[in-house]
C-alpha cells in the first residue's frame, strides 16, 4: 500500500477508518455520541470545506485539490461537537467553510501557511459559531489513532518531529496533572487517551505544507506547539473578551512560527511550472526540465512536490515528490528552472503518464520544497553511495558546487546500478575532484573504495536511494568503518 498510495490517500484512509470506527463504537455506547451525529457532522464539515475551497480557488485562481478538502473536513469533524443539534451542524459547516477559504486567503506566495482545520475551527470559535471539543481523544479510539497516526507520520517522514512534540507536550501536561494531585498511573493514562496530543501531533502537525523546510526548524515548531498544548494561557482583551489557549490555536501559532522561519531565510516554497524539456538518461529514466514562473530558493539535495492535475488519477494522486537534480543556481536566475529525474515503470502511475505528456502549454504547481539531505562540510573527503536513481540528489550537490580546477571537490560517487550497464549522469565523473565508480552489488563496495586512500571513518559518508537500499547501504558502510552516515529519506514513492 505504501508504494502505491500518495500521502494524501494514506491520511484520508486512516481518518475515514477512525470516523467509521467511532460511529460503530458509538452505537454500542462506547463513544459518547450517536452514529448519526458523527456521520452528519463529518459530511457537513467536508461539504463546507469543499465549498470554501471552491470559493478561495475562484478568488486567487489556484488549482483545486479536492482530496485535501476531504482531509480537512475529516479533521474538523474530529474536533467540533458531533451532534445533530442544528447549532452544532451550523458550527461544523462554518468551520469547514472558513477552513477552505483560509487555504487560499492565508497563502502568501500561493501556499497556505496555516493548518486549514485548526484555522477554520479557531475562527469559528472566535465568532461563537462552535467550540473545540476534540471528542476523538477517547480511550476506545486511542489504538486506532496510534497505529494509523504512526503510519501517517512515517509516510510523511516526520517521526522525529512528532516525537519532539509529544515529548514536550507530555512533560508539560504530566507536570500539570501531577502538581494537581493526580496519581502517576492515572496521569499517564489521561495524557495518552483523553488529551488530543497524539491526534494533533500525528494527523495535524504532520501536514507537510505548513512545516518548515529544515529538520532543526521542525524541532523549533514542534516544541512551541507542544508547549502551547500543555500550558494553559488566557489573554484578556477589552470589552470583557478573553482569548483562551487551545490545541488548535497552539498549532496555528506554530504554523506562524514555521512561516516566519522560512520567510526569514528568504525561501520561496511554491510556484507554477511548465515542462520545458525532457532528456532521456537511460532506456527508462528521463530528466525533466521544469520552467518556473518565479525563482525558487533551494538547498542542494532537497526535493520538490509537484501538483499536476489530470483525469482518471489513481491512488497515488495528483501530487508527487521528486529529488532535484539541478544546480540550485538554475532555480534563481532570470529564467529559473528545476530539473528532476524519474523512472518510467510499466504499468506506471497516472501522474507520471501525465508528466510525460505535459508540455509548455500545461501548467502544474510546485507546492512545497523540503528535505535535509544537503551536502556536508568539505573539511573531509566525501563518499556518496547511490542506488540507481538515488544519484539525483548527489547530482544536485555536485552541480551546485560547480567544481573547477581551482575549486575541485574531494568526492567519490559510488553508484550501485539497478539495471546492468545503466549509469545516470556519467558526465559528473569528468569534473575536477569527482571520482565516479559503478558496481553491481553492495558486497563489491569494499573493493570499490579500496583506492580512496582514506579510512572511511575519516570521510563524510552519504547514502541515497530507495528505503531498502538505504538500509542495506548504511549497514555496509558501517561495517567498513563509517561512524556517521547521512541518509536520504525518500518519501516520493
Amino acid at each position: 500500500m505504501m508504494a502505491n498510495w500518495s500521502m494524501y490517500r494514506v491520511v484520508t484512509s486512516v481518518l475515514v477508518v477512525i470516523i467509521v470506527a467511532a460511529g460503530i463504537l458509538s452505537a454500542f455506547g462506547l463513544v459518547g455520541f450517536t452514529p448519526g451525529g458523527i456521520f452528519v457532522t463529518t459530511v457537513v464539515a467536508i461539504v463546507g470545506t469543499a465549498i470554501g475551497s471552491a470559493i478561495g480557488r475562484v478568488i486567487v485562481k489556484n488549482p483545486l485539490h479536492l482530496e485535501s478538502s476531504v482531509i480537512t473536513g475529516l479533521l474538523i469533524a474530529s474536533i467540533v461537537p458531533p451532534t445533530l443539534d442544528p447549532i452544532d451542524i451550523i458550527g461544523a459547516t462554518s468551520a469547514g467553510l472558513l477552513a477552505g477559504i483560509s487555504k487560499y486567503l492565508f497563502a502568501p506566495g500561493g501556499r497556505h501557511i496555516l493548518n486549514p482545520a485548526a484555522t477554520g475551527v479557531s475562527i469559528a470559535v472566535l465568532f461563537g459559531l462552535t467550540f473545540s471539543f476534540w471528542w476523538v481523544a477517547t480511550p476506545p479510539l486511542t489504538p486506532l489513532i496510534i497505529m494509523g497516526g504512526l503510519l501517517v507520520a512515517y509516510r510523511a517522514g516526520v517521526m522525529k518531529t512528532v516525537g519532539v512534540f509529544v515529548a514536550v507536550a507530555f512533560i508539560g501536561l504530566g507536570a500539570r496533572l501531577l502538581v494537581s494531585g493526580e496519581p502517576v498511573g492515572m496521569t499517564a493514562w489521561l495524557m495518552v487517551t483523553s488529551y488530543p496530543v497524539l491526534f494533533l501531533g500525528l494527523f495535524m502537525l504532520t501536514e507537510p505544507l505548513t512545516l518548515p523546510t529544515r529538520q532543526w526548524q521542525h524541532y523549533v515548531v514542534a516544541t512551541i506547539v507542544g508547549l502551547g498544548v500543555a500550558l494553559p494561557v488566557s489573554i484578556p482583551f477589552g470589552g470583557g473578551f478573553t482569548l483562551y489557549s487551545s490545541p488548535e490555536l497552539a498549532l496555528v501559532v506554530g504554523n506562524l512560527v514555521a512561516w516566519a522561519l522560512v520567510a526569514g531565510s528568504r525561501t520561496r516554497r511554491a510556484t507554477m511550472f511548465t515542462v520545458t524539456g525532457q532528456t532521456p538518461l537511460s532506456d527508462n529514466v528521463t530528466e525533466f526540465t521544469l520552467g518556473l514562473q518565479r525563482p525558487l530558493r533551494l538547498h542542494p539535495g532537497q526535493w520538490v512536490e509537484l501538483h499536476l492535475p489530470h483525469r482518471g488519477r489513481d491512488g497515488r494522486g495528483s501530487r508527487r515528490v521528486f529529488s532535484v537534480s539541478s544546480s540550485v543556481d538554475e532555480s534563481t536566475g532570470d529564467n529559473p528552472v528545476v530539473r528532476i529525474a524519474t523512472r518510467k515503470s510499466d504499468p506506471g502511475s497516472t501522474f507520471k503518464d501525465a508528466l510525460f505528456l505535459a508540455d509548455h502549454t500545461r501548467q502544474g504547481r510546485i507546492t512545497q520544497v523540503g528535505g535535509d539531505f544537503v551536502p556536508p562540510p568539505l573539511d573531509r573527503p566525501v563518499v556518496c553511495v547511490a542506488g540507481g536513481i538515488g544519484m539525483t540528489p548527489f547530482a544536485s550537490w555536485i552541480r551546485s558546487h560547480n567544481p573547477t580546477p581551482s575549486t575541485p571537490l574531494n568526492l567519490w560517487l559510488v553508484v550501485v546500478t539497478k539495471h546492468p550497464g545503466e549509469l545516470l549522469y556519467p558526465e559528473l565523473g569528468i569534473l575536477p575532484g569527482v571520482t565516479l565508480l559503478t558496481i553491481d552489488h553492495l558486497d563489491q563496495l569494499d573493493n570499490a573504495l579500496g583506492d580512496i586512500g582514506y579510512a572511511l571513518s575519516d570521510c563524510h559518508v552519504a547514502v541515497s536511494g530507495s528505503p531498502a537500499f538505504v538500509a542495506a547501504a548504511k549497514k555496509a558502510v558501517t561495517s567498513l568503518g563509517s561512524r556517521h552516515v547521512l541518509l536520504d529519506r525518500f518519501i516520493g514513492y
